[in-house]
């Protein structure tokens, strides 16, 4: 079984004053209900504030976020415990994460995790390795599954994807041979192979008057490859019937 979340722990969060902890089953669904006001999105934030998009350790909470919408005095507290979870920097096992915000604290906000190794840093690989996703009375579902950020479920899910194709030094040998033959073939058709010219013209053009110093480097100009402009082509023809 891949990394999971085993519980939650909040404390002194929004609506939540004393310390809750949530369970979460291994194969079940968790539901949580509640009267309005409840707390039950407050949950989803934390869960959402260790896991999510923004990066915990530089989060400064509004005033109104503390627990009786004072921070003076007042703390939160958010943890995580996981399995599954490997440490990216050597063979230990990640087993908790925490997140804590204390203004009177030495070290104001405090985002850090236990393992069985010595290593106490968060690191981008193992929020990459263990990510949530929640979709929230907003319905953002449809940004969660879209390229808007490279936070979202399915970037993040696509550089997942693209990390354990390219592991494999044949595999990746292999695919250029499969890409050298679907340019051949779109290379067939005419009005691609002419789009494909003009186009490769145009960002040259473009590209001749980025270049600076005695070598003559481009800036920001790469070759363009085929096979990326090829999926575009359909609705190019739409709006152009002559190519």
């Amino acid at each position: 079984m891949g990394p999971r979340i085993e519980a939650l722990g909040i404390k002194g969060y929004r609506s939540i004053d004393g310390l809750i902890r949530i369970r979460f089953p291994k194969t079940d669904p968790l539901v949580i209900f509640g009267e309005n006001n409840a707390g039950k999105s407050n949950i989803l934030r934390a869960l959402d504030l260790i896991f999510g998009e923004s990066w915990p350790g530089n989060y400064k909470p509004e005033d109104h976020e503390f627990f009786g919408r004072l921070a003076e005095g007042n703390a939160i507290k958010i943890y995580a415990k996981v399995s599954g979870l490997a440490c990216s920097k050597c063979d230990g096992t990640v087993q908790e994460l925490h997140w804590q915000y204390d203004p009177d604290a030495e070290k104001v906000c405090d985002f850090y995790c236990v393992a069985t190794c010595d290593h106490t840093y968060v690191t981008n690989e193992v929020r990459r390795d263990l990510f949530a996703m929640t979709v929230g009375v907003r319905r953002d579902l449809s940004w969660q599954l879209s390229y808007n950020s490279k936070w979202t479920t399915l970037s993040k899910l696509m550089r997942r994807f693209h990390d354990r194709l390219v592991s494999d030094p044949v595999r990746v040998e292999r695919l250029k041979v499969e890409y050298a033959t679907l340019v051949s073939i779109f290379q067939e058709v005419s009005e691609f192979a002419e789009f494909s010219s003009g186009l490769r013209s145009a960002v040259e053009d473009f590209g001749g008057n980025l270049r600076y110093g005695a070598g003559g480097r481009l800036l920001g100009v790469r070759r363009v490859e085929l096979l990326q402009v090829a999926p575009r082509l359909s609705s190019l023809q739409r709006r152009a019937p002559h190519l």
